[in-house]
């Protein structure tokens, strides 16, 4: 069953694999329609619901952006990995990509088994 978390349980609870706020979400919701302009930036303080992809409790957690459903990730080195702030974030055309490289070079891979996109937004995962 996926993991659905808000940005402050990933930062403040490295150790918790489990959700408080969006423990209701089951992840069979179809995706909310969802117009995004990929001309703006983006931080983690605009997205409200994470998708928890991969989590090693107080080591490093991936993650995907839910609420707003766009091409947004992030990789969360909380105790043993050296990077600014603790995090890296992946976002627009190629982030998926860009994030599954940095991946590769963790030795962590990712299983794939639903992904949705938009008739709009394919320009999102073509080279």
């Amino acid at each position: 069953m996926p993991v659905f978390k808000s940005t402050s349980e990933i930062l403040n609870n490295p150790w918790k694999d489990v959700s408080v706020e969006y423990k209701h979400i089951t992840g069979n919701e179809p995706p909310t329609n969802h117009e995004w302009n990929y001309q703006n930036d983006v931080t983690v303080d605009d997205i409200k619901v994470w998708e928890q992809l991969y989590f090693q409790p107080g080591n490093i957690g991936v993650y995907a952006a839910h609420s707003p459903r766009i091409e947004f990730y992030m990789i969360v080195y909380n105790l043993f990995l050296n990077t600014p702030n603790g995090m890296q974030t992946f976002y627009g055309a190629g982030a998926e990509k860009k994030m599954i490289e940095q991946l590769n070079k963790l030795k962590i891979t990712l299983e794939t088994n639903t992904v949705w996109v938009e008739p709009q937004d394919e320009w999102l995962y073509t080279d």
